[in-house]
């Protein structure tokens, strides 16, 4: 098995740091603010994120053959992460916000790493949501 840390994933093209997920994060929390519609859209791309890192993170210990055989799963948990940050951006753009934390996190549009930030950004929202258990 070999050991990887996050200095090795900042290595990796378009990688999102921490801060600037946390920054991204923060831009996302107070344009939601007390809007009721758009915790449920936050709901919904948290329950994603959160499916999605379950097996991404089962993909870093399983054979070849056991990734091969899952990989339309990931590929439909990936998907459904990105299309809950388009919801999540789509219905803040139309109550007036800017919405520059989506433009941050980029479009699967502009290449393949982009599509990766995407997910990268929803494992970072699993991860604080196991955090918020304590």
């Amino acid at each position: 098995m070999e050991f990887f840390t996050i200095h090795t994933y900042d290595r990796e093209p378009e990688a999102l740091s921490i801060d600037d997920a946390a920054q991204i994060h923060d831009q996302m929390i107070f344009e939601m603010g007390e809007d009721l519609v758009a915790k449920e859209y936050y709901r919904l791309l948290l329950e994603a994120s959160i499916e999605y890192i379950d097996i991404r993170t089962k993909w870093a210990i399983q054979t070849k053959e056991e990734n091969h055989a899952m990989n339309d799963t990931r590929t439909k948990k990936h998907n459904a992460v990105i299309y809950g940050l388009d919801e999540l951006a789509n219905y803040l753009c139309s109550m007036g916000y800017r919405c520059a934390w989506r433009d941050r996190i980029g479009y699967e549009k502009d290449g393949k790493y982009f599509r990766k930030r995407c997910g990268d950004f929803g494992c970072y929202l699993a991860f604080l949501a196991s955090l918020s258990t304590r």
